[in-house]
């Protein structure tokens, strides 16, 4: 918008923390309130200088609340006598929660406000600095546990792209780098499971060669198709993992979505604890979520399956899963 500084985009225009699916009310259709609020919190949780905890000295100050000081002489004149009886134990213990609950109201309420404060100081930083064509500030105050995704890593680049664009074309080009990084991004899975690995690995073989949905075996010798040949039944033997998420990460990584060495592949390929660990996440995964008329389809086998009852006869009688 090439203005001078923030002050006309906080006055004139939407908040920075936009909270209705305003095309939706455009086009008088039913506000998605869960979409609108994942996209509201995506700033917030790629953040790294977001305040997730509080310090210990943050911590230590609901201590010197006058409420909290209250509860705990209560508690501590109970203390004395919480051994003559099982009524003054039962009252002991009564002060003992008393006084844990009020702690843990205050400092959810304290890394509330701290956090609040930091949205509405640093959005107005971030703005200023964007329009400036400086960027964002690369301070890191919460170190990654582990490294994005690439097709996140293509988002966050896409979205937090500097605001310097000289001509219209530019900011158009700005536009749809950011629309295809979100596109790209619709097909990764976020915030799955921890998982049990398998204590020791399962080679499986099988006799027939399995194609994906493209008709195109992944190349001999990859993880991808080592995975795949093991979802496959090899005599009385049963597979150690799903060949549902197996075929997904096969249609992931045909459209370019997923590479082998990311955290998504690993996470869909891995090999469970035993087959009876595959029964359950294939209940609890993947039957408990179907809904009536949904279309299903096995990836691994490129085969359409027409209800409930036919993927769990397929699953025990290809796949050796039985559910």
């Amino acid at each position: 918008m090439q203005h001078a500084d923030s002050r006309v985009l906080l006055k004139h225009y939407l908040s920075h923390q936009i909270n209705a699916d305003t095309r939706a009310i455009v086009h008088g259709l039913e506000p998605q309130r869960d979409v609108v609020k994942s996209m509201c919190s995506l700033g917030s949780s790629i953040n790294k200088r977001r305040p997730i905890e509080l310090t210990a000295d943050q911590s230590a100050s609901v201590n010197s609340d006058p409420h909290v000081q209250e509860l705990v002489l209560r508690r501590d004149k109970l203390r004395a006598g919480s051994r003559r009886s099982a009524e003054a134990r039962r009252k002991y213990k009564l002060a003992v929660r008393d006084v844990n609950n009020e702690k843990a109201r205050l400092r959810k309420a304290l890394k509330d406000k701290i956090r609040e404060e930091f949205d509405a100081k640093q959005a107005v930083i971030d703005i200023e600095r964007q329009l400036a064509g400086i960027g964002f500030d690369d301070s890191d105050t919460n170190p990654p546990t582990h490294d994005p995704l690439p097709a996140h890593q293509r988002l966050l680049e896409a979205i937090c792209a500097p605001m310097d664009c000289k001509t219209l074309e530019e900011l158009y080009q700005r536009r749809d780098a950011a629309i295809d990084a979100v596109a790209a991004y619709c097909a990764v899975e976020e915030d799955w499971s921890s998982v049990r690995c398998a204590k020791k690995a399962s080679k499986l073989s099988v006799n027939v060669a399995p194609t994906a949905a493209s008709g195109q075996e992944p190349p001999e010798g990859s993880l991808l198709h080592e995975a795949l040949i093991s979802v496959f039944k090899d005599g009385g033997d049963k597979s150690y993992r799903c060949f549902l998420c197996v075929g997904k990460a096969l249609l992931l990584r045909e459209a370019g979505h997923l590479q082998e060495d990311d955290r998504a592949f690993k996470h869909l390929t891995h090999e469970f604890h035993s087959p009876g660990d595959v029964t359950k996440h294939f209940r609890r995964r993947h039957l408990r979520n179907l809904r009536a008329g949904q279309f299903i389809s096995c990836t691994a086998c490129s085969m359409p399956l027409d209800h409930k009852e036919h993927m769990q006869n397929h699953a025990c009688r290809i796949h050796g899963t039985v559910a």
